[in-house]
């Protein structure tokens, strides 16, 4: 047994060394790659940041005329290349790219979290890291200058707050209401990002509160932290709202804005029912980059040998994993980045089965070797 967990630490060594070595040999790269225009429009957005809260609220989109604004994602992470680039000389690109892999390393941090506080395992833990760091999405659209990475990194905090919130005994007003401020901030953050990648997250996040709330509701018990996390739901859903509108008013003041705004864009973020049906998705997008299919017949055989814990955990996953590819049809079909906002909760659940897996074999030559 020792011998296996040594084994397993030198793949992780392996597999980091490996996306490491990756990631810093392309950060050099022109922005030339695939979804060269996606790339180079947020970079755009990077490169003509404007001082203060203007910038951030207000900023231009000179790719279809300067120099009118058509904003989308609220831009926090052209802030931060833009500054990085501002305080070393860094070439801009590179910055970029920089930021997106430090995000992308990043969202191992929640994850485990996740992982080890569900009690599921160092091992698990391990194996997450060994999935990750050889995923060819990852490996990609990590060093991308996209915002993929700093979406899913928040998308994946508040995930970990609300857990907190879920599970933990608190021995203070002061602990709860600091992880209640954790979650409305985080979760905010990732859907004023990338609503794609944020919004089931908080879908997933809301149906198991009003769940919860009617249990704290009928039994009398921890109903003001129930009332508290609903607060920070409805906080970051409004605060998505809010901008939505306020980007929507300002694309409509020019002519090519008012083609984009949400309720024009439906019918391409959406997709059509279909779709949700067609080949295409499933062989094209799930089976041919994500190979989720194979993912999910572990994760669903282990739904039934798993504690109730453990179900919860890879049920959650699952739904996070296909939740995206449902709702954002189009968008999942179209580009082939989209899928870095739900691949790793696939990841998640393999890695807990191959050690549920593990575990019963060895359980099994136990007993048969006393």
């Amino acid at each position: 047994m020792l011998k296996r967990i040594r084994w397993i630490w030198v793949l992780v060594t392996a597999a980091a060394f490996f996306a490491s070595a990756f990631w810093l040999g392309t950060l050099q790269q022109p922005l030339i790659d695939q979804h060269e225009f996606r790339q180079t429009q947020t970079a755009l957005g990077a490169l003509f940041m404007q001082p203060g809260l203007e910038g951030l609220l207000n900023y231009q989109t000179p790719v279809l005329g300067s120099p009118w604004s058509i904003p989308f994602e609220f831009h926090l992470f052209q802030w931060l290349s833009h500054q990085l680039a501002s305080l070393t000389g860094m070439n801009l690109s590179t910055s970029g790219r920089l930021i997106s892999i430090l995000f992308g390393v990043g969202c191992l941090w929640p994850a485990s979290k996740l992982i080890l506080r569900a009690r599921l395992g160092i091992r698990a833990v391990a194996l997450l890291i060994i999935l990750y760091c050889t995923s060819s999405i990852y490996l990609y659209w990590n060093r991308a200058f996209l915002i993929e990475s700093t979406a899913l990194f928040f998308t994946l905090l508040s995930l970990d707050f609300y857990s907190q919130t879920r599970n933990k005994e608190f021995s203070s007003v002061r602990e709860f209401s600091s992880l209640n401020a954790g979650l409305a901030i985080s979760l905010s953050i990732a859907l004023l990002i990338k609503a794609t990648t944020a919004l089931p997250a908080l879908v997933l996040m809301a149906t198991d509160w009003a769940w919860q709330s009617r249990t704290a509701l009928r039994q009398r018990e921890k109903l003001p932290q129930a009332i508290l996390v609903g607060g920070g739901l409805i906080v970051a859903f409004t605060l998505l709202y809010s901008w939505t509108h306020h980007a929507d008013s300002l694309k409509q003041l020019n002519p090519f804005g008012a083609q984009l705004t949400s309720s024009a864009l439906n019918a391409w973020n959406f997709g059509t029912p279909v779709q949700r049906v067609h080949p295409e998705l499933w062989l094209k997008v799930v089976s041919g980059r994500m190979l989720a299919p194979i993912a999910a017949i572990p994760i669903i055989m282990g739904l039934r040998i798993s504690s109730n814990q453990t179900r919860t955990f890879l049920l959650a996953c699952l739904i996070l994993a296909f939740a995206p590819l449902l709702i954002f049809t189009n968008l999942h079909i179209i580009h082939n980045y989209y899928q870095a906002a739900n691949h790793i909760f696939s990841i998640n659940g393999r890695s807990r089965i191959c050690c549920i897996y593990s575990t019963h074999a060895v359980k099994r030559r136990l007993k048969r070797y006393p």
